[in-house]
């Protein structure tokens, strides 16, 4: 059910999504899904730099920083899918960065 002003207050039956690299995260709002893919890149590169800069390596963990980004975005609720339609639970989400890659 969405209220008068645009609100879902039930995340599983938003119609605001967007996929990213086979994760679908649902707003409660297009507001909230506005501020994420406006503020998406930029704070991809602040987390990858201040990673980078911490750990002097060069890091990209995207799927990290737009998660922070939904977390602090969506404030009524959490409801991410993975590429297969499975729900992702915020508490037991593990968020690993395996692939190395060299630049060619």
């Amino acid at each position: 059910m969405i209220s008068k002003n645009g609100v879902f207050y039930e995340l599983k039956k938003s119609c605001f999504r967007v996929t990213i690299d086979g994760i679908t995260f649902v707003f409660s709002s297009n507001l909230h899904l506005q501020k994420f893919l406006d503020r998406l890149e930029d704070n991809r590169n602040t987390i990858n730099k201040s990673l980078s800069n911490r750990f002097n390596l060069n890091i990209k963990v995207h799927a990290i920083a737009d998660m922070t980004l939904y977390r602090k975005i969506e404030t009524r609720g959490f409801y991410v899918l993975d590429d297969k339609g499975n729900e992702l639970c915020q508490n037991n989400l593990i968020l690993d960065g395996l692939k190395t890659h060299s630049r060619n």
